[in-house]
């Protein structure tokens, strides 16, 4: 490194500690999934279905008294049998969706690790950002360290900073100039900043961890429900 660099690093560093304003700029391509197949996407329907219908029955405190079969109404004498039907589909269609949930984990990756791509994302293109404002435009890449996490319990992260020409779009002319610490603070922002971006651009966080915390909720809010009621 250059003696001109030295100063860089130092003011570099300080960036990488306390900057928490970096710009964003990144292609989410590489984060994306494949398509889902066609016995998840019915298994997701039926568990969105039947968990919506039991929401909307705590909620609006549907009173069940007749039912329509074939043309014919039936007097129901006793409607908690069929509310006990209809928690009994939805848990059937629960572990049914938990069974297609870890198939697709296995066809095409799972949640997590879509997550930790994002998580990449962020922490490589904000740190790039950073470098580039210490060091100028030769900086051309980013990149998490051989090394990578190296302390789980402190979120400890190594950052490798590479420099070479504007135009090398191959980046093979790279040089390794600086590695930087990211020290908890800033990694846990990071980790929030991907996790909304994960929630709001990522398919798959609708496609299957909606369905998830839909039914999930089901439960919360009837016990929720069902304690208010009482006096």
């Amino acid at each position: 490194m250059t003696g001109s660099n030295v100063g860089k690093k130092h003011r570099f560093a300080m960036h990488a500690k306390g900057n928490l304003k970096p710009s964003f700029k990144v292609c989410w391509s590489s984060a994306k999934e494949d398509q889902l197949n066609e016995g998840f996407l019915r298994q997701r329907r039926n568990l969105m279905g039947i968990s919506i219908f039991l929401l909307i029955y705590d909620f609006a405190q549907v009173e069940v008294a007749k039912v329509g079969l074939l043309g014919t109404e039936l007097l129901v004498g006793k409607p908690i049998v069929l509310v006990g039907f209809a928690w009994t589909l939805w848990a059937y269609f629960l572990f049914r969706y938990i069974q297609y949930f870890k198939d697709e984990a296995e066809r095409s990756g799972s949640v997590s690790a879509f997550f930790l791509k994002f998580l990449r994302l962020e922490i490589e293109q904000q740190t790039l950002n950073t470098a580039r404002r210490s060091y100028g435009d030769e900086v051309i890449s980013a990149e998490i360290s051989t090394d990578g996490i190296i302390s789980s319990t402190s979120l400890t992260w190594l950052v490798d900073i590479f420099e070479g020409p504007p135009s090398d779009e191959s980046y093979k002319g790279k040089t390794k100039i600086d590695q930087v610490t990211l020290q908890k603070p800033i990694v846990v922002y990071y980790y929030l900043r991907a996790g909304l971006k994960f929630a709001l651009r990522s398919t798959v966080f609708s496609d299957r961890v909606i369905p998830y915390l839909l039914a999930f909720s089901v439960p919360v809010v009837s016990v929720s429900i069902s304690l208010m009621r009482q006096p």
